[in-house]
Order: C-alpha cells, then sequence, then structure tokens
C-alpha cells in the first residue's frame, strides 16, 4: 500500500500481489476498532501523551473505515493539521471529538457483506507463501 517500495523481492511481490487475500471484515474490524477503543482509554484516562493516543486513534478509525469501505490501506494522511488541531482542545473537546468520529465511523462503515473485503482470509494461500518462504531461507 505503499507508494513505492525501496527493495521488492520475489516474496514481496507475490504476498503484495495476493494482499486482498490475507484481509477479511471481521480480522480488520476487531484490529482497527478494538485498537482505536484502546486509544481512546488511553487518552481518557492516561496524564502522559494524551493527544499521542487521540491523534492515533482518529488514524486508525479513519484508516480502518477506508479499508473496509474500498479494500485498500490508505497509509498517506491527506490533512495532518486535522490530527495537530487536537493539541489545541481542551480533553473534553477532544473526547467529544472522538466520541463523534467513533458515531460516524459506525454509521459509515459497511455491512459484512457489503464490503470489498473477503469474509475470511485465504489461509491456504497464506500457509503456502510462508512454507516457501521458509523453505527458501531456513
Amino acid at each position: 500500500w505503499l507508494s513505492e517500495y525501496e527493495t521488492r523481492t520475489i516474496w514481496g511481490n507475490w504476498i503484495i500481489e495476493n494482499r486482498q487475500q490475507f484481509l477479511s471484515y471481521d480480522a480488520v474490524d476487531k484490529a482497527y476498532f478494538g485498537y482505536a477503543y484502546n486509544q481512546f482509554n488511553r487518552f481518557q484516562i492516561g496524564p502522559i501523551k494524551k493527544r499521542k493516543h487521540a491523534r492515533h486513534c482518529l488514524r486508525i478509525l479513519r484508516q480502518g473505515l477506508g479499508l473496509l469501505q474500498t479494500g485498500n490501506l490508505e497509509v498517506r494522511i491527506e490533512n495532518p493539521e486535522e490530527y495537530f488541531a487536537l493539541d489545541d482542545m481542551s480533553d473534553q473537546q477532544v473526547s467529544e471529538w472522538l466520541n463523534a468520529e467513533f458515531i460516524k465511523t459506525e454509521r459509515l462503515k459497511p455491512l459484512s457483506d457489503d464490503s470489498l473485503l473477503r469474509t475470511t482470509p485465504n489461509r491456504r494461500l497464506a500457509t503456502e507463501i510462508l512454507q516457501e518462504i521458509r523453505k527458501r531461507y531456513v
């Protein structure tokens, strides 16, 4: 999902070409949104690095939503200033904004049947790729 890679191997290309096979709606949903809730909780209870957790929470929410909607992982943030604007807000304002983002994400999140992602990952292909890599390099 990077725009370019410094080094690409045969195995790396194989993984890149098949990356959609490894993604699944449930895995993305649990991993991204579970982690976002974790970051939100850290923001609420932690006195240290609160804004870092808030920015991370926002990024994860938006990245996960985009992945479910498009099937692509957008690594680059289009408007980083929006994330750093959290630094100028009170804790209450940040909390309200993040709550609104969670609500918006839930509203915009496609149902699993409507997502471009697979229902389950292709474990057979993942196993095959890993076994081939191990045979060659171990």
